[in-house]
């Protein structure tokens, strides 16, 4: 047998991965960089994107954030992106 979910609990499982699914070690900082550079690169595939990078950046002494960078992908065309327009206003594509 198996379960069947909503869009909407498929985004609670994922936002709860992405805001805490990291661990301390560097291997679980491996793997937690991965899924994220993985979610973004499903995020491109659908709305327009190339992933770069994923890094861990320090916010302040006690806290690290995951980041990671989309450029424009010589296949997008102008609409393919908006999805990303709200995000990094100082950004560019």
């Amino acid at each position: 047998m198996s379960k069947v979910i909503t869009a909407d609990e498929l985004s609670e499982i994922v936002k709860s991965l992405l805001q805490g699914g990291r661990g301390e070690d560097d291997t679980a900082v491996d793997e937690y960089l991965k899924f994220v550079t993985e979610v973004a690169e499903a995020v491109c595939e659908y709305c327009g994107g190339e992933v770069g990078q994923a890094t861990m950046e320090d916010i302040d002494d006690h806290q690290s954030v995951a980041m990671v960078a989309v450029r424009r992908s010589h296949k997008d065309h102008d609409d393919d992106l908006s999805v990303w327009a709200d995000y990094d206003p100082e950004g560019e594509l």
